[in-house]
């Protein structure tokens, strides 16, 4: 249905205006002035249709889907407007939310323009922007449609509520003070968002400081422990460069990770001792070989000049390889150590092994030492 106050049926064919072609209504100001600055637009100034529509899934809600429900609604009214659409400013709403009965009105938007720029008169020769526009109330024509043409009215607050809904007063006719409260509230936004964003930074930079001074404290403190748990052992603890002005420091942490590790390789248990306990665990650690270290430097020949590379003490052979400037030179040396003792109880180590060959012009030599063969067994 639509009407300048003449109804006509959506159903069928596009009608036309009974009353001949529609003069154009003077540009004066159709407002009856309720209260506030509110513009009640005189209801013979609209077009208006009711029309049946789908529900749509999205109504009243903004976005990407009200914008394709408001496009739906503006192309099905278009049959029924005696105007190019791009050249109407309509409005639409629901008779009830959910409801598939929409009443909508439209007004060229030159017209439109005209009626909001009108000044609304205030107190004495004051006047004020119009902030909101829309239909003082719903036609005959349009209350006729909505009761089936029956003798039944809508409740007036109904009435008055779908007129309200169809608000001109908004998009790109959005008032001057509405939108000076949305530029403030954008600005006022932002304002706080950066702030906020200040503030959130500072507190995660002072966190940051935070965590770095325990972090040195810890790092202090654990140094410092270290320091003390070497200096206890009788390691050296002077700082690298002390003395010369190099600056140079130690990191005592790692100074004494590695003297643990040192001693954990020479006190390590042999296979199979972990999980034994008692006699059977002590009687299978591995014996301290310092004092056949002793004997062997003890017998090692001075006047013969050796380059030695390697001497691996373990628990049941020690084996010695270097060079020599001659043969006769490397048999003088394992000749002279040919037979130790290891410490005054201890089983006596023999050569149990030797080869000899050139390495160059010098002389490499290999020896394997072990206890003798009559003991048996290792020392405990």
């Amino acid at each position: 249905m639509i009407s300048r106050e003449v109804s006509v049926d959506p159903l069928g064919e596009v009608p036309t205006d009974p009353v001949g072609p529609r003069p154009e209504p003077p540009l004066r100001s159709p407002a009856l002035r309720s209260h506030g600055r509110t513009l009640r637009i005189d209801p013979a100034q609209l077009y208006w249709a009711v029309f049946e529509c789908p529900p749509l899934s999205r109504w009243g809600r903004a976005g990407l889907r009200r914008q394709c429900d408001d496009d739906a609604l503006r192309y099905s009214l278009e049959a029924w407007i005696p105007a190019p659409l791009d050249e109407i400013e309509a409005r639409f709403t629901p008779v009830q939310p959910g409801s598939t009965t929409f009443v909508a009105c439209g007004i060229e938007r030159d017209r439109l323009s005209a009626l909001l720029a009108c000044e609304i008169p205030e107190s004495g020769e004051a006047t004020s922007p119009v902030e909101s526009a829309h239909p003082g109330q719903l036609p005959a024509a349009v209350l006729r449609r909505l009761t089936g043409g029956t003798a039944d009215e809508l409740e007036p607050a109904l009435v008055n509520a779908i007129a309200e809904r169809l608000e001109f007063r908004c998009g790109r006719y959005i008032g001057p003070r509405a939108r000076t409260l949305r530029r403030r509230l954008v600005v006022g936004a932002a304002a706080a968002a950066v702030v906020g964003s200040g503030m959130v930074s500072t507190a995660l930079f002072a966190a940051a400081l935070r965590a770095r001074s325990v972090a040195a404290d810890a790092r202090v403190a654990a140094s410092s422990i270290a320091a003390a748990a070497l200096s206890a052992a009788g390691v050296e603890t002077r700082r690298t460069g002390e003395g010369a002005g190099s600056g140079a420091t130690t990191d005592w942490g790692l100074r004494l990770t590695a003297e643990v590790r040192a001693l954990e390789r020479t006190r390590a248990l042999p296979p199979g001792v972990a999980g034994q306990s008692g006699a059977a665990a002590g009687s299978a650690l591995k014996k301290d070989r310092g004092s056949l270290l002793i004997a062997l430097l003890a017998r090692w020949p001075e006047d013969i000049p050796v380059q030695l590379e390697s001497l691996h003490l373990e628990q049941a052979a020690a084996t010695l390889r270097g060079q020599t400037r001659s043969a006769a030179e490397a048999e003088s040396l394992l000749l002279a150590i040919e037979w130790l003792r290891d410490g005054e109880n201890g089983p006596a180590w023999t050569v149990q092994s030797r080869s000899l060959g050139k390495a160059g012009e010098a002389t490499a030599f290999t020896a394997v030492l072990a206890p003798e063969p009559n003991t048996g067994k290792v020392s405990p």
